[in-house]
Parts: C-alpha cells; sequence; structure tokens
C-alpha cells in the first residue's frame, strides 16, 4: 500500500469503528483490500489497491461485483472527502 491509501484506509476504519457502522474487511494476498460497508439502508464497497481507492454502491441495478468501482481516487483528500460525503 502506498502511504495515501494506507492513511486513508486508517482513517475510513477509524471512522466506522467510532460510529459503529458494520463493515467487514477483506485483505488480499496481493495487498488489496475491500471494505464491505452498510450503512443508513445502503451497501457500499470501498475497493483498496497500491494506488487507488474506489467506492462503488451495490443496488439491484449495479451489483456492483466487478473491479471497476463507481469512483475512483488517487489522493487520500479526494478519497476521504467523498467517504465524508457518503457519511453526511
Amino acid at each position: 500500500m502506498s502511504t495515501a491509501t494506507d492513511v486513508s484506509y486508517q482513517y475510513i476504519i477509524d471512522e466506522l469503528n467510532k460510529r459503529s457502522i458494520k463493515h467487514d474487511i477483506h485483505n488480499f494476498n496481493s495487498g488489496a483490500r475491500i471494505i464491505d460497508i452498510w450503512y443508513n439502508a445502503r451497501f457500499y464497497v470501498i475497493q483498496i489497491d497500491l494506488e487507488a481507492i474506489g467506492f462503488s454502491e451495490v443496488t439491484e441495478a449495479n451489483p456492483g461485483f466487478d473491479n471497476s468501482p463507481d469512483e475512483l481516487f488517487y489522493t487520500s483528500e479526494d478519497v476521504l472527502a467523498y467517504f465524508k460525503y457518503l457519511l453526511s
């Protein structure tokens, strides 16, 4: 993981825990991580790899089980801004 993705990952996990938001973390041998989040009757998937972090909302119309996220960010500033938007 890069420093930006590590910082973003830790912030996301800290906020989820602080707010008691249900989530599961999946770690892969490649170093990639996926965070499943259930919040406000919605299901989000955050994909984290070495270079970027992607967000998807899983719905009937968008099953989300692919490797192309709905939104993709390369800086921790953009990741954290979008994550804060999702929690607002």
